[in-house]
């Protein structure tokens, strides 16, 4: 499972919890039994996704585009 930040790109991350590389989006895996968000670099970075809300999600002037990564697509019906 993973935990997303929308506009994690933005957020400080002086630890290097944060993984991806995306324009935006960065992201925590949460491995089973793991006890990382109790630490305190992944509180942090919850509070400062938190402040950094108040910035509109909408707005943009870009667009939303899903791709598939399956190498044999299935035919539309």
């Amino acid at each position: 499972m993973n935990l997303f930040f929308l506009q994690g790109a933005h957020l400080p991350d002086p630890e290097g919890v944060l993984q991806g590389s995306g324009n935006q989006v960065r992201f925590i895996r949460l491995d089973p039994g793991a006890t990382i968000l109790d630490s305190p670099a992944v509180r942090g970075l919850i509070a400062e996704a938190i402040a950094f809300g108040d910035v509109p999600f909408r707005g943009g002037k870009g667009r939303l585009v899903i791709r598939t990564i399956s190498r044999n697509p299935r035919r539309r019906r």
